[in-house]
């Protein structure tokens, strides 16, 4: 039996997928020039860039990348109004991998939207590369139900994480020290990763990430 058809995007999905990741864009490198400008948590090896925004259950959303926060970003649908949606406003939303807290902004340039602070400041990452390969494989873990706790509460599930990464920073940290030492008893120098391990920067900075106080 033949496959169903996948259903047809709304045209303007599309449209929105086109045009306001370019808004942001555009918001952000200004606030990056203008009042960002000389700010210690800004990390000016990094720039801004709009990453993988695509349609979810008839919204938008992506990650938007800058020298001073990545965050997941959700746009209102077609026929959704959010004009009054009030900065600073708090949602837990709920995504395949669990739910997840946002807050809103509306800004004159780019509209209203939700974000959700995955990473600030952003001095962990060396290159936006880095940076954006972490944002795709965000967007990725994000839609996974393989990683969803069924029936926790969000700071539960938030509480659990960082125990977890607690955990496992305390057995990597064992392994080095038993690592450096080699059969003749002199000490190695220290292999250092590129970056950390996926869970780390998807799930444990996701779920212990504080809100960002600087513009986002």
């Amino acid at each position: 039996m033949a496959a169903a058809p996948a259903p047809a995007v709304d045209p303007r999905l599309d449209e929105i997928v086109r045009t306001v990741p370019l808004r942001l864009e555009a918001a952000f490198r200004e606030i990056h020039a203008g009042q960002m400008r000389g700010v210690p948590i800004v990390n000016e090896t990094l720039s801004v860039k709009a990453v993988g925004f695509r349609v979810h259950e008839g919204r938008v959303f992506g990650m938007l990348v800058t020298p001073w926060f990545m965050n997941l970003v959700l746009l209102p649908g077609p026929d959704e109004d959010w004009t009054r949606l009030a900065t600073g406003t708090k949602e837990l939303i709920a995504f395949p991998s669990g739910w997840y807290e946002f807050l809103g902004a509306n800004r004159p340039e780019t509209g209203p939207y939700k974000a959700c602070s995955l990473f600030s400041p952003m001095f962990d990452f060396t290159s936006m590369l880095q940076a954006t390969e972490t944002a795709k494989a965000a967007l990725i873990a994000l839609l996974d139900p393989a990683h969803r706790e069924e029936g926790a509460p969000t700071a539960e599930i938030r509480r659990r994480r960082t125990e977890e990464l607690a955990a496992l920073e305390a057995a990597e940290a064992m392994a080095s020290v038993d690592d450096d030492a080699s059969p003749d008893g002199t000490e190695q120098p220290p292999v250092l990763s590129p970056q950390p391990t996926r869970r780390e920067l998807i799930f444990g900075a996701a779920a212990g990430a504080r809100p960002a106080s600087e513009p986002a």
